[in-house]
């Protein structure tokens, strides 16, 4: 939003000054959030929190940066070497299932306190291929 110049001519009041300034000091200039929403999970990427359900999860920077990358790829499969380069792109000698050990924390805490349905899942594995959310 361009920021707008407001002028006032002389002669003014100071009465008509002072009501510009309260008019300016009531203006709400709100910050646009960054949040992501797929289906019952809410994300707000600039706090770092995520939500399901109406209730907190609490995840590690880890876990939330790999649910971030999944969420913004809905019903599509995130390649194991797409995970690994947005989650450790400085370390790149990573143990093997360093990202079946995420995505295993990051599930259970996603079915923890959520009523699914037995046979569903937040998140798939795709043997080979990598992750489907």
């Amino acid at each position: 939003m361009p920021a707008r110049t407001i002028t006032l001519r002389k002669p003014f009041s100071l009465a008509e000054l002072l009501a510009r300034v309260r008019a300016l000091g009531r203006r709400v200039v709100s910050k646009p959030r960054n949040v992501l929403e797929v289906g019952d999970l809410v994300l707000d990427v600039s706090t770092f929190r995520a939500f399901r359900s109406g209730g907190e999860i609490f995840l590690s920077l880890t876990e939330f940066r790999l649910l971030e990358l999944l969420a913004r790829n809905p019903c599509r499969i995130v390649p194991r070497q797409t995970i690994q380069d947005a989650l450790w792109a400085c370390r790149r000698e990573i143990e093997e299932n360093t990202i079946d050990a995420f995505v295993h924390l990051l599930r259970k805490k996603l079915e923890s306190g959520c009523r699914f349905a037995p046979d569903s899942h937040a998140s798939r594995s795709r043997y080979s291929l990598g992750v489907l959310f």
